[in-house]
């Protein structure tokens, strides 16, 4: 992320990882470290926060932080991380240590975030005048308790949209978390011939869905069908072991 002020750079780091997710037994540590990256020209100041996260529909635009201790299954109050405050010089670099303590009684996925507040100056229009600007980035935490999480999860609601001249074939299914677990499922929207020839294939786009929360997944295959009639399959893998893997199919006729 970057924000430019009078075509000068301002503030911008890169996070990486960009999200963590551990599995831990319970009564155990879990342990991640962060770098943080600077990009700007000039020094920035850097701070981190606790905050917690759900999401709607099971996309990025359904994306929202809440205060700590406000949303179920959170694993807030058992997160350390070192140091929550540091400066970065132009192109320099720390390193963010994330420690999680997970109770003997812990069952399933939990969830947190730490955000990242990026503080930059910049100086301009002559003395007097000073810009400043803060740009906040996202991490997201999922914990998975060892041996004691359920992976489960129905498709509904399967359909494809016929293919025309102004939009191309598009999947559509609802997922359902059953289960226990944090999914982000994998796996491709594939179209074959009558034969069983495949014509194209797409993988999936990234989708998240929290224990009881669902998926509203839209996939667009924008290839030329000739007519005839082809099949749209959809091959979806919610994680976990042993793998999950659903695979739903809808047939689609071109004249």
């Amino acid at each position: 992320m970057m924000l430019s002020l009078s075509g000068e750079v301002v503030a911008s780091v890169s996070m990486s990882p960009p999200r963590t997710r551990l599995s831990i037994a319970p009564g155990s540590h879990g342990r991640q470290t962060i770098t943080i990256r600077s990009l700007a020209q000039a020094p920035v100041t850097c701070s981190v926060r606790s905050a917690e996260w759900t999401i709607e529909n099971g996309t990025a635009d359904g994306l929202r932080y809440h205060a700590p201790g406000t949303c179920e299954r959170s694993c807030t109050p058992w997160i350390q991380v070192w140091p929550d405050i540091f400066e970065l010089p132009p192109g320099g670099q720390q390193d963010i240590s994330l420690s999680v303590a997970l109770p003997e009684d812990a069952e399933g996925s939990y969830f947190s975030a730490l955000i990242l507040d990026v503080q930059g100056d910049n100086q301009e229009g002559g003395p007097g005048f000073l810009a400043s600007t803060r740009i906040n980035y996202g991490h997201l935490i999922t914990v998975d308790t060892a041996g004691r999480t359920v992976w489960s999860a129905e498709v509904e609601d399967f359909r494809v949209s016929r293919p025309d001249d102004t939009s191309g074939l598009e999947m559509q299914a609802s997922i359902r978390n059953l289960g226990t677990a944090g999914l982000r499922p994998e796996g491709f929207l594939a179209v074959v011939d009558a034969e069983g020839v495949l014509v194209g294939r797409i993988p999936l786009k990234t989708y998240f869905a929290q224990p009881g929360g669902t998926i509203q997944l839209a996939e667009v295959w924008e290839g030329l069908l000739k007519a005839g009639v082809y099949r749209a399959i959809g091959a979806i893998d919610i994680g976990g072991i042993p793998r999950f893997g659903p695979q739903v199919s809808a047939d689609v006729s071109i004249r």
